[in-house]
């Protein structure tokens, strides 16, 4: 997700990153965490132009992590909004908006 270099060099991370979870998704032995669906909506939305792939793929994600035995915390909704607002927004209730949105509230407190 934190690649660096010119877009070859980005397109290279996201290919891997997209191989590495879909052989995740695809595994009999494991099964992917709420982290792994939080990690692989960070790199969609650092490694992936703004537009309908993006869209799509995020869309396509959301609904895995939500089959997947309701693997959603709240770094997964802030972070799937952060890969596609506009369709987190078609797709999330208000409840997870609201859960999406106050992510780092509980964590504020320790910081001051």
């Amino acid at each position: 997700a934190y690649a660096n270099g010119d877009r070859n060099d980005k397109k290279e991370a996201f290919n891997l990153a997209k191989s590495c979870f879909q052989a995740l998704l695809e595994s009999k032995d494991m099964k992917p965490c709420p982290s792994c669906y939080t990690n692989f909506f960070l790199v969609i939305a650092r490694l992936l132009k703004p537009g309908e792939v993006r869209d799509m793929l995020a869309e396509a994600t959301y609904k895995e992590a939500s089959a997947d035995g309701g693997k959603i915390d709240r770094q997964v909704l802030k972070n799937f909004r952060n890969a596609s607002p506009v369709i987190a927004n078609k797709l999330l209730s208000d409840g997870e908006k609201l859960r999406a949105r106050n992510t780092l509230r509980p964590m504020m407190q320790y910081t001051k």
